[in-house]
């Protein structure tokens, strides 16, 4: 039987009614969901089509006087990997609510200064927003002595240098102090920020024969100067030659007798010209001069500088023309005027740069070598490369850990070739220190180097350290290091020996420390030990500690790290390294010399270190100050003082290096060119080690 259907009007029209009504609610339900699910992540699944909101962040770059100034490159990192570059102005897309890191790097004359915004100084910044951001990075010139202009309720401090005469004199190292810590360091003209009615200390300090002589404005002769500025101030220093002239003149044009030229051109591989790469000269560790090349500078003659060459986009420093060295801090003295020639490579271009041989020039007897002093080297500048690329492009072994892994707590690390290798980390907890490191292979050598920068003169608070640690590799935590520590009340630097178990060093020996006002942010360290006895440590090229009777307890072969601790929570720290190398050690040997002849290391007509030869025809010259490899001629002299032998040309000298007078027991190559896989074990680091941190006590 077929059942009967009705249909009555008013039942459908409230039937609808309430159709309608249902759906509605339904909707609204549907939407509420939708929203909780949006906001709380726990509603709706991971992979909803719903996604966290994206925003842009734009960088732009300023000068001082608020002009916007393009082309400075800047990096965006998240959890230690870098996402994203740029050239300012750079505008990166990130995701609301999430923490990252930006920085900007200088180029040429133009140095950050700080963040417009927020006036930190800190280049490395931590960010997260939550809709579209601008911020500015300010830069100042390193050749404007122009101020940048200053917050509300701070001044501007200028400090001058000139001599006797009143012809400005510039690149004097000056400090800036504040209740016994200095808060920021320069090189004449420099200026500095300071807060109106403050209470500063300004010092500025010597340099070769120009000694500081009076205040021009107070004629006061205390270098340690205090002052309270409420407006844009300048002071002059005035400073004197100690050679005997009361009133120097200005260096005239042409140069002067007992002065020489030294021009420095940069090419590409190909040997064209390219121009405007920035060239510091250097000495005794202080920039005395700097231009774009081609640069033209005047060197004393028979003084030993150092000349450097910055790289710029996609050029990077490959080797000096005439040397074949791949060393871009390059030590010389010259005695007639002299131009180099700096070659470089385009990173995009995959073709390798030929490196030139130098021809020998024809002689009876040369010096050649037989077996090389050189173990290992990695500029850590060569390239710019985010985390993920250090690891899976990894030549030379570097192991990435430290306590901050297990503890999950913040890390970063990249390599840039404007400042070299990046480590950075924060703490998760005050007081609660973290570490985190890259640790070479297992390592048979006695002399490490590399040159270490701490970017902060204080930080706000707790404690941060950054050092070179040379340990051995059976497991104890026995080690010597050379490294640099920032607090709340300032910097220092200190090199320690410790000894301890397998999980920490318990005795602490500080072998010399400084604390002073006015210590440098960034250090050439080398460290030669032989485990046991003998430890050197020479700080920009400046030998602070030696002994030979020392319990070091600590048998090679070893692991070098170079590490950053923090207990600081409020901020990721940072410490930056570059040109590591590893040597034999830092002898050099000549043998079948005659016997009670000399043997000299020249650079020009300097002579940089002699040796004498003893009965069994051997000289053994200690080049540990000397930064490797060393480019210079050897030459080997009679007990008569006549020339017997020398080098064809200039050489690259490793410490370690054996060379002979008779060509006939000659057999290895002349150059370095790779590590010595005998003397390094690529597939062993010590995975243990969670850091090394250093009680503040041995800093002081």
């Amino acid at each position: 039987m077929k059942k009967k259907y009705s249909y009555n009007a008013a039942d459908s029209i409230a039937t609808e009614s309430l159709h309608t009504k249902s759906l509605l609610a339904v909707a609204t339900a549907v939407m509420l969901i939708t929203a909780l699910g949006t906001f709380s992540g726990f509603l709706l699944p991971q992979n909803a089509s719903a996604q966290a909101a994206q925003f842009s962040l734009t960088v732009v770059t300023q000068d001082s006087g608020g002009a916007q100034i393009n082309g400075y490159y800047a990096t965006l990192s998240q959890n230690g990997n870098v996402v994203s570059t740029g050239f300012s102005p750079a505008t990166f897309t990130l995701t609301g609510g999430q923490a990252y890191v930006v920085s900007v790097s200088d180029y040429g004359s133009y140095l950050f200064d700080h963040w417009k915004d927020t006036n930190s100084k800190t280049r490395d910044r931590g960010i997260s927003i939550s809709s579209n951001t601008q911020i500015v990075a300010v830069y100042r010139n390193v050749n404007d002595p122009t101020p940048s202009p200053s917050p509300s309720g701070q001044s501007s401090l200028t400090v001058r240098s000139e001599d006797a005469v009143g012809t400005q004199i510039n690149g004097y190292y000056t400090a800036l102090s504040q209740n016994g810590a200095v808060v920021k360091t320069g090189f004449t003209v420099a200026t500095f920020t300071v807060n109106n009615g403050q209470i500063y200390t300004i010092s500025v300090s010597d340099y070769g024969q120009y000694v500081f002589d009076h205040w021009k404005d107070t004629s006061s002769k205390t270098r340690d100067r205090s002052i309270s500025i409420s407006s844009n101030t300048q002071i002059t220093a005035v400073y004197r030659n100690i050679n005997g002239d009361p009133t120097p003149t200005p260096t005239p044009t042409p140069t002067p007798t007992g002065q020489s030229s030294l021009t420095v051109t940069t090419f590409d591989a190909s040997n064209k010209q390219i121009n405007g790469y920035y060239t510091t000269l250097s000495k005794d560790g202080k920039v005395v001069s700097t231009g774009f090349s081609p640069a033209k500078f005047t060197l004393n003659n028979g003084q030993t500088y150092v000349v450097s060459v910055s790289d710029y986009g996609s050029y990077a420093f490959d080797h000096w023309q005439d040397t074949g060295s791949k060393t871009r801090d390059r030590s010389i003295s010259i005695s007639s005027d002299t131009q180099l020639a700096a070659v470089y490579r385009n990173i995009n271009d995959p073709t390798p740069t030929p490196t030139p041989t130098p021809t020998p020039t024809p002689g009876s007897s040369q010096v050649t070598r037989v077996s090389s002093g050189f173990i290992a080297a990695d500029p850590l500048n060569d390239r710019n490369a985010d985390s993920s690329q250090l690891k899976a492009n990894n030549p030379h072994n570097w192991f990435y850990y430290g306590s901050a892994v297990a503890q999950n707590a913040p890390v970063t690390y990249y390599q840039d070739t404007a400042q070299g290798l990046h480590l950075g980390v924060q703490a998760v907890a005050a007081g609660q220190w973290a570490g985190f490191y890259a640790e070479t292979p297992d390592t048979n050598a006695q002399l490490f180097h590399a040159v270490l920068t701490i970017p902060y003169t204080s930080i706000k608070d707790n404690t941060f350290d950054t050092g070179m640690y040379v340990q051995t590799n059976n497991g104890l935590i026995n080690y010597v290091t050379c490294a640099a520590m920032a607090t709340p009340s300032g910097n220092a630097w200190a090199v320690v020996r410790t000894t301890g178990d397998y999980n920490q060093a318990t005795e602490f020996q500080t072998l010399w420390s400084d604390s002073s006002a006015g210590q440098p942010q960034t250090r050439d360290c080398t460290i030669i030990t032989n485990g046991s006895n003998m430890l050197q440590v020479y700080l920009d090229n400046k030998l602070v500690y030696s002994s030979n009777s020392l319990n070091l307890q600590m048998p090679p072969p070893f692991n070098v790290y170079l590490e950053v601790q923090s207990s600081s929570p409020s901020q990721m720290l940072f410490g930056t390294y570059k040109d590591y190398y590893a040597a034999a050690g830092p002898r050099m040997s000549v043998n079948d010399a005659p016997a009670g002849g000399t043997v000299k290391v020249l650079q020009g007509s300097s002579v940089l270190a002699t040796g004498s030869v003893g009965s069994n025809g051997r000289a053994n010259i200690d080049l540990g100050k000397f930064h490797f490899p060393l480019n210079a001629t050897i030459q080997v002299f009679g007990p008569d003082g006549k020339l017997v032998a020398s080098t064809s040309s200039s050489v690259a000298i490793w410490g370690g290096d054996v060379y002979t007078t008779s060509a006939t027991s000659a057999t290895a190559s002349s150059t370095n060119t790779m590590q010595s896989l005998s003397a390094v074990d690529s597939s062993r680091h010590n995975t243990s080690v969670g850091m090394h941190n250093l009680p503040p006590s041995v800093f002081k």
